[in-house]
């Protein structure tokens, strides 16, 4: 249903803006889900992005999880914060 909804989810340039206010737990295989992640064939190989994505409302549990995984500053995912932020 998760992989369903987001395909909704991208608007005409093929961002997904995905609100994440009524997040109250996440696992990672749904963050990978909502990210945009494949899982890499080589499991050395850190995991690819399959889009752009713009994230809103992130509680703020789950940016910490972005941050520790390192994935807040994956090319192209952007945490809005505020007015909107243009992809990183």
């Amino acid at each position: 249903r998760l992989t369903a909804a987001l395909l909704d989810a991208a608007d005409g340039s093929g961002v997904r803006h995905v609100d994440l206010a009524g997040v109250y737990f996440c696992d990672l295989a749904a963050l990978r889900t909502i990210i945009g992640f494949r899982p890499s064939s080589d499991s050395q190989q850190p995991p690819r992005r399959t889009r752009s994505v713009v994230l809103h409302n992130v509680p703020i549990h789950i940016e910490r999880i972005l941050r520790i995984l390192g994935w807040d500053t994956a090319p192209g995912l952007a945490i809005a914060t505020g007015e909107p932020a243009g992809l990183r």
